[in-house]
Order: C-alpha cells, then structure tokens, then sequence
C-alpha cells in the first residue's frame, strides 16, 4: 500500500475526507486521487522519501520530503489552506491526518 502519510497527503490535495466509502466518491474525485497520488509519490521520490523520527538510508541518507508535508503530523496545526487546526483520527490502528473544513 501507500502507507498513511502519503494517503493523507493525497486525500488533502484532493478534498476527500478520510472517512469517506470508496463507493462514495465520484469519477472526477477519483480522477484527482489518480492525479494527486503520482504527483506525491513522484515528489516524495524526488526528496528521498520521507524521514519522520531517525531512519536512514543504507547510505546514511534521509528523506527530506516530511518538510513538504501538509497534514501528516500536523495536529492542531493550522491548515495550509484554510487555517482551520489539522485532525488526527485512528482507522484500523492508524493514524490519519486531515483538514475538516477543506476535505469533506
């Protein structure tokens, strides 16, 4: 899978709120997700990832894409967008991040 800090990045970006059902959301909502996930992914790449706590790389390297985070870990935190205060929920063990006000 993605893992939860991309999927929140990309649910960001695309205004979909976490808890939404898949049978929810509509062609043009998907045709972002699609858009988001390879823009994201294509940058975290670019960065070397994503270094939260004090993993390195086989080569000592960190990732640096973590300072280009919007809502993973930003917890009342105000959004980029809005200034509303970042949410974390837990699903199925996990945290997710998200902008109420912005993704619903």
């Amino acid at each position: 899978g993605l893992g939860n800090i991309y999927v929140s990045e990309i649910l960001f970006r695309s205004r979909i709120h976490p808890q939404r059902s898949a049978g929810s959301i509509n062609k043009r909502e998907w045709s972002l997700i699609i858009k988001y996930t390879k823009y994201i992914l294509q940058e975290a790449i670019k960065n070397n990832g994503t270094t939260i706590s004090d993993f390195r790389r086989v080569d000592d390297k960190t990732g640096a894409f973590q300072q280009f985070l919007q809502v993973y870990d930003k917890k009342e935190q105000p959004c980029t967008e809005c200034g509303t205060p970042i949410q974390r929920i837990v699903q199925q063990q996990r945290s997710t991040f998200f902008c109420p006000e912005c993704q619903r």
